[in-house]
C-alpha cells in the first residue's frame, strides 16, 4: 500500500489497518482484504473510491495524491519510493499474496522460447523483493518439463 505524501498534508498517516477506511482508496476491486503481519491477521471490508484495472493506474492515482493505492507491487514503485513521490502505508502489514499463473498450449511447452521466458521469470522473481512470498522455495510450473 502506498500514497503520495501530499495526501497527508492535513491528516496523519494511518497507524492501523482499520484506519485505511478513513481515506480514499484505489484498488482493482472492492472486497474484503486479508492483511497480516508476522503475528497478526485482520480482515477489512473495503469500498474503494477508485476502481482501476492496472498497476499503472493504481500508481498514477497514488502519485497524484487522490488515494491510497492498495495492491501495488513493490517492484513497480521502486523509483517513486526512492524519489519520495510515494510513501509506503502500513509497511509492516502485507496483503494476501496473489498467485500468478503461466498458461500455454501443450505444444508451446516444447518451444525453447517459452522455456526461456519461464526461466527468465523464475530467475528475475527470485531477485525482486515482494515477488515470491517468504517461504516459497521455487516457482512451479504445471508443465512437468519445466520443474
Amino acid at each position: 500500500m502506498c500514497a503520495s505524501p501530499n495526501l497527508f498534508k492535513n491528516r496523519r498517516l494511518p497507524k492501523f489497518p482499520e484506519e485505511l477506511l478513513e481515506f480514499p482508496l484505489a484498488m482493482r476491486q472492492g472486497k474484503e482484504e486479508l492483511l497480516s503481519t508476522n503475528t497478526e491477521k485482520m480482515r477489512i471490508k473495503t469500498s474503494p473510491q477508485f476502481l482501476v484495472n492496472s498497476s499503472s493506474a493504481l500508481i498514477d492515482t497514488a502519485v497524484l495524491g487522490h488515494a491510497i493505492a492498495v495492491g501495488v507491487p513493490l517492484w513497480a514503485i521502486k523509483e517513486e519510493l526512492a524519489t519520495g513521490k510515494l510513501i509506503r502505508i502500513l509497511p509492516e502489514w502485507k496483503l494476501e499474496p496473489t498467485v500468478v499463473w503461466a498458461v500455454w498450449k501443450p505444444q508451446e511447452g516444447k518451444n525453447p522460447m517459452t522455456k526461456k521466458l519461464y526461466l527468465y521469470f523464475q530467475e528475475r522473481w527470485r531477485k525482486e523483493p515482494g515477488l515470491i512470498n517468504e517461504g516459497t522455495e521455487s516457482l512451479q510450473s504445471a508443465y512437468t518439463g519445466f520443474h
